[in-house]
């Protein structure tokens, strides 16, 4: 394989360490390449700006942040994008991509359960999730309130940080066990 080297000047690197871990810029400079190398032999070319920029953040979320769920809040603290086209493109990646958009939500809802904040007595456990997964967080709390597997309902409460729930431990574990499940169901 074809091996290049590139200097990239401050005025690139330094914006792009702020929004980008700086080990996976070489990633990004893949996938910029990787978009060319497409729109010149042909099997890519956006008919509009919303595509290629669609096309960008998913290519972005897949092969660079590959931790990270895309949301409006993500796209607006990331990239700087407005509110109104964030959530245009949100709408078409779950329309798109809906499959990679849940597993992303899964994914992101487990990662901040297992680093949810315990109580000194180990009885409360403080999550904070983003605010776009929390239809999803919320629709599993509710059908397992239904199926009688936790006895109530948790709501979120609205922060800068995102959706904050206050989570006894059943909940906690309960709520773990089960998105477990569903990622490896989404896996399989």
């Amino acid at each position: 394989m074809p091996k290049i080297e590139l200097e990239i000047p401050a005025d690139i690197w330094d914006p792009l360490k702020k929004v980008i871990p700086e080990n996976d810029i070489p990633k990004l400079a893949i996938a910029a390449l990787q978009e060319w190398a497409k729109w010149l032999g042909g099997t890519s070319r956006p008919a509009t700006i919303a595509e290629l920029e669609i096309a960008r953040i998913f290519d972005i979320y897949s092969d660079v942040l590959k931790d990270g769920s895309p949301s409006v809040d993500q796209l607006g603290k990331l990239f700087g994008m407005p509110m109104g086209r964030a959530r245009y493109i949100i709408q078409s990646l779950e329309y798109r991509r809906r499959r990679f958009m849940q597993m992303r939500q899964f994914q992101a809802i487990s990662r901040a359960l297992e680093k949810g904040q315990w109580s000194e007595d180990k009885k409360r456990c403080i999550v904070i999730i983003d605010r776009g997964s929390q239809t999803l967080l919320e629709t599993v709390i509710s059908d397992l309130k239904t199926n009688k597997v936790i006895e109530s309902v948790v709501k979120g409460e609205v922060t800068l940080e995102g959706m904050r729930y206050d989570l006894g431990d059943g909940h906690h574990k309960k709520l773990t066990a089960k998105f477990k499940e569903l990622l490896k169901e989404f896996q399989a």
